[in-house]
């Protein structure tokens, strides 16, 4: 249930069982007239285990607060935690660090490296992180790449497949790196209707048999109804939650959205500004690459809660 604006008056930590925690987080980019707030004092918690779902209108927020959430961006404000541990403050080798042993990435841009074959990419992170890999683990590897319908393709490299094929490499690395949430930012976008129902039984069945967290940004009513949850993201802020979603509820929260930011003052950014921030977010870095394959104390609000089901 959402609640909003009620202080605590110590500092946030991380909680058990709690897979994620973003505690008044805030993102603020200078925009061509004036500062843009991309996030405005965001605060949730995601229990392990559930399949959660971030829609809003473009300029949202959406994918800054995948990034800040995921590491790949530093919050201007506020406390972001993986798996009960801190996302750390220090140099950026400290945070590719935590990513690789918490956090797992699906991008639009597959973000595959190109000289390496399927196998290879789906097994690097593992390789960075120091893991040699288990008979288990290379069985589940194969089990992946099979029920992504990729098994065939285990020896050829990304400028052999199709954009498809390779979105699902993509999604086949992030959950056999094992982590503690698995970002994923419009995994469906590349595919066609049966291969982008595939991936979205796929991570939702991650969840149910093996306990993955997954955090999915979307703007498919239907591919967010295969959450527990749809949290719904107007002008940096959550402004609504939908438990146990279907298309048609999703599509109808949608077309209020604006109505439910007006009700609480909220005003919308200018468009310009807006769409050049999240551009800037949507970009990854040489160092984001790398860190995909590899993978104040201040008072705070009460975050949004999503339990598992």
């Amino acid at each position: 249930m959402m609640t909003y604006g009620v202080a605590e008056e110590r500092p946030v930590r991380g909680g058990a069982g709690e897979a994620l925690r973003l505690a008044s987080v805030t993102k603020v980019y200078e925009g061509v007239s004036s500062p843009v707030t991309a996030l405005d004092g965001v605060s949730l918690v995601l229990e392990s285990g559930t399949f959660t779902s971030v829609m809003g209108p473009s300029g949202s927020g959406k994918s800054t607060l995948l990034q800040c959430a995921a590491g790949l961006d530093r919050p201007t404000g506020g406390q972001v935690f993986v798996g009960g541990d801190e996302l750390p403050g220090g140099d950026e080798a400290a945070v590719t660090r935590f990513r690789r042993t918490r956090v797992g990435f699906v991008f639009q841009q597959y973000n595959l490296i190109p000289y390496l074959t399927v196998t290879q990419n789906v097994r690097l992170p593992q390789q960075l992180a120091g893991r040699r890999g288990s008979r288990e683990e290379r069985r589940e590897r194969a089990a992946i790449l099979d029920r992504l319908g990729i098994a065939d393709l285990a020896d050829r490299r990304p400028a052999e497949l199709s954009g498809g094929q390779q979105q699902r490499v993509a999604i086949a690395r992030a959950l056999a790196a094992r982590p503690a949430v698995l970002f994923a930012d419009e995994p469906t976008g590349a595919l066609d209707t049966a291969g982008g129902r595939q991936v979205l039984e796929l991570l939702r069945e991650s969840v149910e048999r093996f306990g993955q967290t997954v955090v999915m940004v979307t703007h498919d009513p239907v591919a967010a109804a295969y959450a527990d949850t749809v949290l719904f993201l107007a002008d940096g802020s959550l402004v609504d939650r939908l438990p146990n979603p279907t298309a048609e509820e999703v599509a109808g929260r949608m077309a209020r959205l604006d109505d439910l930011a007006a009700r609480r003052g909220r005003r919308t950014p200018a468009p310009a500004d807006t769409q050049a921030a999240t551009a800037d977010t949507q970009a990854p870095t040489a160092g984001t690459q790398a860190a995909t394959a590899s993978t104040q104390a201040p008072t705070y609000p009460r975050p949004m809660t999503v339990k598992g089901a």
